[in-house]
């Protein structure tokens, strides 16, 4: 399953899942340094950053706005 990272709440990262439903994870069970908005791949195999993923999110939104305010 896929998460975004929404905020941080002190030692908690709130998450949004692909259904738009949020969940709460602790940040020592994440890889260390993550931030809001990064992309994170959760399994059965443990949490892992997305980060290609992240750049190509923000090229597409950065697309978006451009021609949003053209």
């Amino acid at each position: 399953m896929k998460l975004v990272i929404d905020r941080i709440e002190g030692e908690l990262a709130i998450c949004q899942q692909e259904d738009r439903k949020m969940m709460e994870i602790p940040l020592q069970d994440l890889p260390f340094g993550v931030k809001e908005g990064d992309i994170l791949l959760y399994s059965k195999d443990g949490i892992k950053v997305l980060a290609d993923e992240r750049k190509a999110l923000e090229e597409e939104l950065k697309k978006r706005m451009d021609r949003l305010f053209e």
